[in-house]
């Protein structure tokens, strides 16, 4: 049973993972013997399978794993349309999603191919990156999905040897999309803001009652807080969340913490400036770091979009005064955006009524 499988693999794993040298004589043995159970097997089995032929360097998986990311349209749970009727409010987001759900088994098997440098046919390499173009144009995922394919796509060009890469990075990509792209626009007229805090909290103690938190919550939007801060929900997850920050906080902090954000600065959410040996600088928020690549995204509106830097090429990193978030963001605002964006935030986010307590 697929059960007993997955821990006679697991075993099998363990094996070659601690054997050390007692354990290299039996590479051709255990390919031998797992080779022909795949693709035939389970799902689970399958992954586990592809990890272990891998490992073993079994080149004949190529086309096998190929065909497997072929086969992943997205899996889409049977869903009646009553569903979608009954939830207007989030039921095409739902159905949207589900139309384009992702290619996760795709690309667990583009991973385990990501791994195999060598046996590769012009052919296959190119298939290969039409499916990844195919699961960027035609589905969706979590935060950061796409950037996961984009990543898994340049590892894949750099291990093309240079004469063939030009006909293959001619395959389009998908581009990954700004989290600022769509955003609504303020009415207007706006202000500078930030030479104005005493005049904004004046407009603030006249009263956040009457408010409109549906224009309030199109202002969160226009003012570019969804793209890095979630709220009820909605947004993305770059900074603090800030569904209770109206419990947490008041006017006066939320507007001073916003119209200067560097003034108190959290680790987390500082900007960096790394040295480069070549003479260059790269500045931004460092995504993630290991012990060989730090991955910088140098676009504060466009967080998802990182640039992979190897460490030994950094020769010295600075910690700027800079809070990764933008200063002047409620600067488009009018009087009464401004005053529908507080009520929105320190109300919770209320949208039954058209109110705000102070």
């Amino acid at each position: 049973p697929p059960e007993r499988q997955l821990r006679a693999l697991r075993v099998v794993e363990l094996a070659l993972a601690r054997g050390g040298d007692a354990i290299e004589a039996h590479r051709r043995s255990v390919r031998t013997a797992l080779r022909p159970l795949f693709p035939r097997a389970d799902r689970l089995v399958k992954r586990e399978l592809s990890r272990l032929l891998w490992y073993v360097g079994d080149t004949s998986i190529i086309d096998p794993l190929l065909d497997l990311m072929a086969s992943d349209t997205g899996g889409r749970p049977p869903l009646g349309s009553g569903y979608f009727v009954r939830n207007p409010k989030y039921g095409a987001a739902v159905r949207d999603m589900i139309e384009s759900a992702p290619r996760l088994e795709r690309m667990h098997h583009a991973q385990m191919l990501l791994w195999l440098d060598d046996g590769w046919s012009v052919d296959q390499r190119r298939r290969y990156l039409e499916l990844i173009a195919d699961a960027m144009k035609h589905s969706r995922g979590g935060h950061q999905y796409n950037e996961f394919w984009n990543r898994i796509r340049g590892i894949a060009l750099d291990q093309v040897p240079e004469d063939q890469r030009e006909r293959f990075e001619s395959i389009p990509a998908a581009p990954v999309p700004g989290l600022a792209d769509g955003l609504p626009t303020p009415s207007g007229p706006g202000r500078d803001w930030s030479l104005g805090l005493e005049a904004a909290l004046e407009l603030v103690r006249q009263g956040l009652e009457g408010r409109d938190l549906l224009n309030g919550r199109t202002m969160y939007s226009a003012a570019g807080c969804v793209v890095c801060h979630r709220f009820n929900g909605e947004g993305g997850a770059i900074g603090p969340d800030l569904s209770s920050i109206g419990q947490r906080f008041t006017a006066r902090d939320i507007l001073d913490a916003t119209l200067h954000p560097s003034r108190a600065i959290s680790d987390q959410y500082q900007v960096t400036t790394l040295d480069l040996d070549n003479g260059s600088t790269l500045s931004g928020r460092i995504v993630s770091r290991d012990t060989t690549t730090t991955r910088i995204a140098p676009n504060l509106m466009k967080p998802t979009e990182s640039i992979a830097v190897e460490n030994a090429s950094i020769r010295r990193e600075r910690r700027e005064p800079v809070s990764t978030m933008p200063s002047g963001l409620l600067n488009p605002l009018n009087e009464d955006e401004l005053l529908d964006l507080l009520a929105y935030l320190v109300s919770g986010g209320e949208r039954n009524g058209s109110t705000a307590q102070p």
